[in-house]
């Protein structure tokens, strides 16, 4: 029936029930002769009955869709259009991208004819604008992890993230590569080193407990050696707090705990060689002794010394050390003080010295008769000294101490970078992943939509800005980074610094000033990237500690420097917090860090960024309550030349797409949720998906339907997964069966194994994971399905 012909008053009911924009037009212009509410809704108020649509919409004349009406009326076809944009001009008189679903239908007369087109239409473009919101802020979360594991794979330390329960290598860098001696990502911990079974026990029980493990000088077997590492395994978790891998941070230190094995066999062979030298002295007939040279104690004589000086004595006489010295002067003997004192001469510590005097019998008469003491003079007699120092070993000794304290610090820095580091990371990535969870909201408005964007937007700003600090910072201490010299004005710079920060100044209600002296000049050679990045480091962590009065930034010029100086009347720091502001992953004290945040980067990174310009940060002054002053010191180098920029580029592969065309799938599965996800996985490979909603449903499809994979949630109302299991394979029924469960700890998986599961997985769902298990097990009774290895 013709369009026109019908009741309009019937007609007009039902347009106004329907929720799409209807119009309809006639004639061989397709001039409007009814249009609905909803229409005018998105089109704006127009003049529109009786006028042709090119007349009245002008603004889509370039865009095709109006041709494509045309040829509907021509041709009598209808046509069908998905998320079709549109720009139109609403009421204001403004152009408005929009998406919409377009049906355009002819209008057939009796006999037929085509007398018009009857468009319906309804507006997508919410949907659209949260889908496209929604890939870009995964896409900007996917290029930041990446980045982050860049930064890891510079690192010299191994740096390796495992995951599930299986231990399998998900990122290894390159010192793990090194170590190893081959690239095991994607294989299992007891795959690739099936020999260091003294880790994989370690790596078990921090997955299970999730308690940090701390671990020094531990022996490890790789390949076929014996080797020593400091090593820290922590547990990974998911966003739900569930434990799903682990994170390992070591350092090889093979070469220090053998020397210092080396050390103590040579001590204990020392102390063997002693004590065999003492029982040769003992048997001697000639007077050995060991004497403290400053006090002349006696440590140690032998029965024939003993004898010598008339049985045991505690320490030599005056007269016995006169005698000694009086033999050295006539160059027979060297005097037991002189040693000593020369070492202390050159500011060398005297750790331990041992003496043999060896003498023939005739030195007991010498001894106890004074007055023969001149006839020594021409004597053949003789007194050895030998002299073990130490004095190396202790030092050696020491610095191995020294090494391992280095370490063991190395190791907590470390443990408390990626803690902070992971704070930091995980709070701009919550509000991105919470505010794209809100973008999914229909109803949402579009201030909301944009407030919600700009969060997404600002958090992922300053997640880069983490990351990139980590990374310049690498790039420093590996002699990478690069600085190039332009012409640079320091007031537009300055300006520029100064106007970021002024929202940030609102906020917090502070005056954010700058000044710049007459003297400085309109350019200087320097590194305008760097140097920006040190104002805006050091401005920044002025507004962040204060929390009245306000910042001020002064220019000047002294000796061919500019020179900038940032005070603040914020919290201050003493002495000791004074001390370690510039060490990199600090910060004055822990509760600084839990109250402003940070990762406590800026300040290192600004002074090493500073040194590359030829210049420095210092800390002018500081005081607890009253503000703190930095000076910034950068070099002219007008007449420098520009250096080269490196470039570095990533490519990601992709896995192969697994077509599950022809298999029969039955999901028993409570949650609507899941039952969405996992249905649409699935049916965009091609596959057939049957729902049952809990097990006893799952129990009565299996038996009655023809199912080439069964995936069988575990905890689910009626009967859960445990028991339709065990009741499927107590009747005999042989298809193959995927547990699902949101509980990732190996005793729950052996236990869903034990009960007649072929496979298993957790949750969350990882796609690619459940289309290559359900191709897999798919292939038993239907090998159409191609393998998924």
């Amino acid at each position: 029936m013709h369009f026109s012909s019908r009741d309009p008053a019937s007609l007009a009911r039902i347009m106004a029930r329907t929720a799409a924009a209807v119009c309809v037009f006639t004639g061989p212009d397709l001039a409007y002769e009814y249009v609905n509410e909803e229409y005018v809704r998105i089109v704006g108020h127009r003049e529109y009955l009786g006028r042709p649509v090119r007349e009245v919409l002008e603004e889509l004349n370039d865009d095709g869709i109006l041709s494509i009406l045309e040829e509907v009326y021509r041709s009598g076809v209808p046509f069908n259009g998905k998320e079709v944009p549109l720009e139109l001009h609403n009421d204001q008189g403004e152009l408005r991208i929009g998406y919409y679903n377009l049906h355009f239908e002819p209008d057939r007369g009796p006999n037929g004819e085509v007398l018009g087109v009857i468009l319906t239409g309804v507006d997508v473009s919410e949907q659209v604008l949260s889908r496209q919101a929604l890939e870009k802020a995964h896409l900007a979360v996917e290029n930041e992890r990446e980045n982050f594991r860049n930064l890891f794979r510079q690192t010299p330390e191994m740096v390796c993230i495992m995951h599930g329960p299986d231990h399998v290598f998900e990122f290894v860098n390159e010192a793990h590569v090194e170590v190893l001696g081959f690239n095991a990502t994607g294989m299992a911990v007891r795959e690739a080193q099936p020999e260091s079974v003294e880790v994989h026990g370690i790596l078990d029980e921090v997955y299970r407990t999730g308690v940090t493990a701390e671990l020094f000088e531990i022996p490890i077997t790789v390949t076929d050696r014996l080797r020593y590492f400091n090593l820290t395994y922590a547990a990974r978790r998911d966003l739900q707090g569930e434990i799903n891998g682990i994170m390992i941070l070591g350092i090889e230190v093979s070469d220090a705990v053998k020397t210092r094995e080396s050390l103590e066999g040579n001590r204990q062979q020392l102390k063997i060689q002693a004590e065999w030298m003492e029982n040769v002295l003992n048997q001697l007939p000639v007077g050995v002794m060991l004497v403290e040279p400053e006090s002349g104690l006696l440590q140690f004589a032998n029965p024939s010394a003993q004898r010598m000086l008339g049985g045991a004595k505690p320490r030599l006489s005056d007269y016995d050390l006169t005698l000694v010295r009086a033999l050295d002067d006539q160059g027979e003997a060297l005097s037991l003080d002189q040693y000593p004192r020369a070492r202390a001469a050159r500011g060398e510590k005297l750790t331990q010295l041992e003496f043999n005097w060896q003498t023939p019998t005739g030195l007991r008469h010498l001894l106890v008769d004074s007055e023969r003491l001149p006839p020594l003079a021409g004597r053949t007699d003789s007194i050895l000294l030998s002299l073990v120092d130490i004095t190396d070993l202790k030092r050696v000794e020491a610095e191995l101490v020294r090494t391992k304290d280095a370490a063991e610090s190395a190791s907590r820095m470390k443990s408390a970078f990626l803690a902070n580091m992971s704070h930091e990371i995980r709070t701009p990535l919550g509000a991105i992943l919470g505010f794209t969870e809100l973008l999914k909201e229909r109803e949402l408005d579009e201030s909301d939509r944009q407030a919600y964007l700009e969060v997404i937007s600002r958090n992922g700003e300053g997640l880069t800005a983490i990351i990139n600090d980590v990374l310049d910072l690498s790039k420093i201490e590996a002699g990478q980074l690069t600085v190039e010299t332009l012409e640079v004005s320091p007031r537009a710079l300055l300006e520029e610094v100064l106007s970021s920060l002024s929202v940030k100044a609102r906020e917090k209600k502070l005056k954010l000033t700058g000044e710049v002296d007459p003297e400085v000049p309109e350019m200087v050679g320097t590194d305008a990237v760097r140097f920006r990045q040190i104002l805006f480091n050091l401005v920044g962590n002025a507004l962040k500690f204060t929390t009245h009065g306000g910042v001020k930034c002064r220019v000047s010029w002294q000796a061919g420097c500019l020179i900038t100086e940032v005070s603040d009347s914020g919290i201050g720091m003493d002495e000791e917090q004074q001390g370690r502001i510039f060490q990199a992953f600090s910060q004055a004290d822990e509760s600084t860090t839990r109250k402003f945040g940070g990762t406590g980067l800026g300040l290192a990174l600004s002074k090493k960024l500073a040194e590359a310009l030829g210049g420095d940060v210092e800390l002018v002054q500081s005081r607890i309550g009253l503000g703190s002053v930095f000076r910034v010191t950068v070099e002219d180098r007008m007449d420098a030349a520009a250096a080269k920029a490196g470039r570095l580029t990533t490519s990601v592969s992709q896995p192969r797409k697994i077509d599950l065309d022809g298999l029969q799938v039955l999901v028993v599965e409570d949650s609507p949720d899941n039952q969405n996800l996992i249905w649409r996985i699935l049916t965009r490979r091609e596959a057939a998906v049957t729902i049952a909603a809990n097990g006893l449903e799952g129990v009565h499809k299996a038996f009655y339907g023809d199912f080439d994979v069964v995936i069988m949630d575990m905890q689910m109302p009626t009967m859960d997964g445990y028991t339709a299991t065990q009741t499927l394979r107590g009747r005999g029924y042989d298809r193959p069966i995927i547990a699902l469960t949101a509980h990732a700890m190996s005793d729950v998986q052996q236990r869903c194994l034990e009960i007649g599961c072929d496979d298993y997985l957790s949750k969350p769902i990882q796609a690619e994971v459940l289309v290559a298990k359900v191709a897999d097990l798919g292939r038993r009774r239907n090998p159409r399905v191609p393998a998924a290895d």
